[in-house]
């Protein structure tokens, strides 16, 4: 199959690559660059351009695109390009798709937890109402943008904390907690929805060739923890002391608004979906995920 993707060369866009080329698949990659081969295809997303001439005919669209969301500050700045990376990206891809003569069979495109908002202990699934906050109304309107491709089926692909000692939030974690000054956040009980990052591409592997379902997707662990135990796990993987918590006080001076939506928010998320549809999870409890991941470093 022929498959189209945006933001190929992201934490979960580059192993999506290699495992699709593996299996035989031709990826035609969206890049902003010149392009270097066939199977790259120029797009600027500020201007709203992209070649379409060049897009062969397309099986599925995966787009994964999007500045990273906890790396800075969240000025008004900050927050429009967080905003803008998204919501631009997805309608000019979604455009590109209507001016296609031979529609793709589907149109996989990225969101995140976040839609959900702070709900303590409260279990969510792809039924539950959005939340509060920046992060739910940029999830919402993320969603809403994808809806508008003209193709018979679309998902929205809702990530929850992918782990990777290569990038995201895990790999930001291990210098503190390898010198010792790891700890939870404040009093640690807000819920961590996590899915390795290999669970993670297999999970939209199999919503690319193996399920037929549509709409929202909960790409996460059936097991989230609590950050406490998270931290505990954390910390007896690397044998490291936790004992010291960091100060929400300090995190909000440093980072702002986006502590208490990306740091600090609960949310206990349920696969509800991919576990009705038969996805087999390869690394599903984090006390048993963990080893593996940081086993090489």
């Amino acid at each position: 199959m022929n498959v189209l993707i945006g933001g190929s060369n992201g934490l979960i866009g580059k192993v999506l690559v290699d495992k699709l080329r593996s299996e035989g698949h031709r990826v035609v990659r969206l890049v902003r660059r010149e392009t270097n081969s066939v199977d790259e295809i120029k797009w600027d997303i500020p201007k709203g351009m992209i070649d379409i001439t060049s897009i062969p005919e397309i099986d599925y669209v995966i787009h994964l695109g999007g500045a990273p969301i906890a790396q800075r500050r969240w000025s008004s700045s900050v927050c429009d390009e967080l905003w803008d990376s998204r919501i631009d990206s997805t309608r000019l891809l979604v455009e590109a798709i209507g001016s296609m003569s031979v529609k793709p069979k589907a149109f996989l495109c990225a969101s995140a937890i976040g839609i959900y908002g702070e709900r303590g202990d409260e279990e969510l699934t792809e039924d539950s109402n959005k939340g509060d906050g920046f992060l739910s109304n940029l999830s919402s309107e993320w969603e809403e943008v994808a809806t508008k491709a003209p193709v018979d089926r679309i998902v929205h692909l809702r990530f929850g904390v992918v782990l990777s000692p290569n990038g995201g939030a895990l790999s930001k974690m291990l210098l503190p907690f390898r010198l010792g000054l790891g700890g939870r956040i404040g009093n640690g009980r807000h819920y961590m929805s996590w899915i390795t990052l290999s669970d993670a591409v297999s999970a939209v592997m199999f919503l690319l060739k193996d399920s037929e379902v549509g709409g929202a997707v909960n790409i996460v662990s059936p097991y989230p923890v609590r950050n406490k135990e998270f931290t505990r796990l954390l910390g007896l993987t690397l044998r490291r002391p936790v004992f010291l918590p960091v100060p929400i006080l300090t995190l909000r001076l440093l980072y702002g608004d986006m502590v208490d939506e990306v740091l600090l928010a609960s949310q206990r998320v349920n696969p509800k979906v991919l576990t009705e549809e038969g996805f087999q999870f390869h690394q599903p409890k984090l006390e048993t995920a963990l080893p593996p991941l940081l086993k090489k470093l």
